[in-house]
């Protein structure tokens, strides 16, 4: 990974505290990710002063502005997502300007992130649904990008706590 400081990046609600928590499980608390997920609603300037402080490693790029050399991207269906969401924010699932707002956010995501994004120098791509099918395989696929050692048990028991 030529020493690039990972960063999580995934619209809220799609899973990166829980996958943020298992990684410092697993690592016994020395996950060479932050132990925090920010929500970044503040200018970008300040928010690369932040970064570069070292006070986060994560964001949910919720303005699509945010750049960063090697990614642990995470996504989720749209419909969950967007569902978890409006239960999170207390909203009414019938409110069509809300959904159109997440939906907006979640297509935006996918677009930059996994479809044409061409600046990172590293990343791997996560999917919730594959943690839930099977945690130990797409949870692997991160320890694999973080030149961590697998040990299966050791993951399984690191999901459970």
């Amino acid at each position: 990974m030529d020493k690039l400081v990972p960063y999580y990046v995934g619209v809220s609600r799609s899973g990166c505290h829980w996958l943020r928590i298992v990684l410092e499980e697993y690592t016994d608390k020395n996950s060479p990710l932050s132990n925090h997920l920010g929500c970044i609603d503040e200018p970008i300037q300040l928010m690369y002063k932040r970064v570069e402080k070292g006070e986060f490693k994560g964001t949910h790029d919720l303005k699509l502005d945010y750049e960063t050399d090697c990614v642990v991207y995470l996504y989720r269906n749209p419909i969950d997502c967007i569902f978890s969401n409006l239960k999170y924010d207390g909203t009414d699932i019938s409110d069509k300007k809300a959904v159109d707002y997440y939906l907006d956010i979640w297509i935006g995501h996918i677009s930059k992130w996994v479809q044409n994004e061409k600046f990172t120098k590293s990343k791997v791509i996560l999917c919730y649904e594959n943690l839930m099918d099977d945690f130990v395989s797409e949870f692997s696929k991160l320890l694999n990008f973080l030149c961590i050692p697998i040990n299966e048990s050791k993951i399984i028991k690191s999901k459970d706590e």
